[in-house]
């Protein structure tokens, strides 16, 4: 029952924006000095009328940030003094009363701006001494502040609509970037990627079969390997930047590929990581995950855990996986991914450190990297 008297309330003192706050200051401040010189014409002993202007003026500047019961305050203010004190010593206060009809057309309020209008006119028509030039320069000063306030609605309007359209346009770029990764990410991996791994193989096997040819036929088995190692990582970072990267995300897919191997993968994360780190960290340390995670698939023991510690301060992230290494280890070295020297070498250039190591029991793999925006790898 109090949800919409609350909501209205909630919208009459609603302050305005920024730009309107400055209008109304500016057109207080100007009105406030016009009318003193003005008085200093006319009537300059009459101290009263200099504080009707002040008042004036401060009600003005103050009336955006109490929003429509500023606006309010100040036509009671003007109707207050052009009826009981000085409605021929005050001139300029009026057009604060025209600067609050023309925010209100713009604001799309325009039956109240107009009510407004026909109200003051009739108020300043009834007090004065000639009322047909009244009417006539009233009619005159309504047109021109509709013709005003309805010029920047206009102009308002488009500029508003120009904004959507330019937000809709960036929203159409990043998906359609980010659809050109995915393809291109996928187009390398179903072609180039499995034609390197195939190649590599039929050449371990010709060395196999020819350990005569032994030799000769090495660069034709790691050429392929590296050259697949940095195919992986242009691959992975294709489709992480395809989407918006998260470190949960990596930590729940590596789960679910060591889940393969009976590995369990337990991790200790700071709640909501993500949103305290950069996007180009968050890459960086979600390719480290990756392919830490690789590495315990590749070495690690069945039926074990492996382990994740991350941790978070105001200057940079660490890293660590460990994990027992088993008996039977998957020999194919394209599930080394990206491989632990390029992931040293890319973090190493990005200002971190890293290292690996084997204890013949365990597998230990650190990183520490600083958080920065902009990478300096990238």
């Amino acid at each position: 029952m109090l949800t919409r008297p609350l909501e209205y309330i909630h919208n009459l003192i609603k302050p305005r924006t920024n730009d309107y706050k400055i209008t109304y200051l500016l057109f207080a401040v100007v009105i406030t000095i016009f009318e003193f010189l003005l008085q200093s014409i006319s009537t300059p002993h009459n101290s009263m009328v200099y504080f009707i202007s002040i008042l004036s003026g401060i009600v003005l500047a103050i009336a955006p940030w109490i929003g429509h019961l500023g606006d309010f305050f100040y036509i009671l203010l003007f109707v207050f003094i052009d009826i009981f004190y000085c409605s021929k010593s005050c001139y300029l206060p009026l057009f604060g009363v025209f600067l609050i009809a023309v925010v209100w057309i713009i604001c799309k309020h325009s039956f109240k701006a107009i009510l407004l209008l026909i109200s003051i006119s009739i108020l300043e028509t009834t007090i004065s001494e000639n009322s047909v030039e009244r009417i006539v320069s009233e009619v005159i000063l309504i047109t021109i502040v509709m013709g005003v306030g309805f010029s920047f609605r206009v102009l308002t309007d488009r500029e508003n609509t120009y904004i959507k359209k330019l937000a809709i346009l960036r929203q159409e770029s990043a998906s359609a970037e980010a659809s050109i990764r995915k393809e291109l990410a996928i187009h390398l991996h179903d072609t180039i990627a499995k034609d390197l791994a195939r190649l590599s193989i039929l050449s371990q096997n010709l060395a196999a079969t020819h350990p005569d040819l032994a030799d000769e036929v090495e660069p034709l088995i790691t050429i392929p390997q590296d050259a697949s190692n940095y195919l992986r990582h242009m691959i992975m970072r294709l489709n992480i930047q395809s989407t918006n990267p998260s470190l949960i995300r990596a930590i729940k897919e590596s789960t679910a590929m060591l889940r393969s191997r009976d590995i369990t993968l337990h991790s200790d994360v700071i709640t909501n990581i993500d949103n305290q780190l950069p996007r180009n960290t968050i890459i960086t340390t979600s390719l480290f995950i990756r392919e830490a995670a690789t590495n315990v698939l590749k070495y690690g023991q069945s039926g074990s855990k492996a382990e994740l510690y991350i941790d978070l301060d105001e200057s940079e992230v660490s890293l660590m996986m460990s994990n027992q290494i088993g008996d039977n280890l998957i020999q194919n070295k394209f599930t080394g991914g990206f491989g632990l020297v390029n992931l040293q070498s890319q973090i190493e250039n990005e200002g971190g450190r890293m290292s690996f190591v084997s204890t013949g029991k365990q597998w230990i793999i650190n990183a520490t990297m600083p958080i920065a925006e902009i990478s300096k790898g990238n």
